[in-house]
């Protein structure tokens, strides 16, 4: 999305600034919001997490779990991202929303799912670890 809003803009569609002030209150509230969704996506998860765990159902039922509290904390996480990147692109070229989204990116890097991350996430029985690695492996 950076990319096809970085070449496809036009240039007279926001307000230039400096790239260094912060001193706007949209600014701030702004910065509020994303630091905000990245901690509710943690702690969501984090939830949903628990109630993975006490499911005793299938392994495809604590793995369609996963998937659905993977999917929310992503959107999360990529809400907030595309929305500094349209105040950048389309309202005020402030550097600040760069580093936001940098911010925000980083932070989606972080929640990539990985088996070892479902295993323990969910702490998995030995015949479930088994059967999700030939399955996905």
């Amino acid at each position: 999305m950076f990319a096809v809003l970085f070449f496809f803009t036009n240039e007279n569609t926001y307000q230039e600034t400096d790239g260094a002030t912060i001193d706007s209150t949209l600014s701030l509230m702004i910065a509020l919001f994303c630091m905000m969704s990245i901690g509710m996506s943690f702690f969501m998860y984090a939830k949903r997490k628990e109630n993975g765990r006490q499911l005793e159902g299938t392994l495809d039922e604590k793995f369609a779990h996963y998937q659905q509290s993977f999917i929310i904390r992503a959107a999360m996480l990529e809400g907030p991202n595309l929305a500094v990147l349209m105040f950048y692109f389309f309202i005020e070229r402030n550097y600040f929303y760069l580093l936001l989204f940098a911010i925000g990116m980083n932070a989606f890097m972080l929640i990539r799912p990985t088996i070892d991350r479902i295993v323990e996430d969910y702490q998995l029985s030995t015949d479930e670890q088994r059967e999700l690695r030939t399955t996905l492996d």
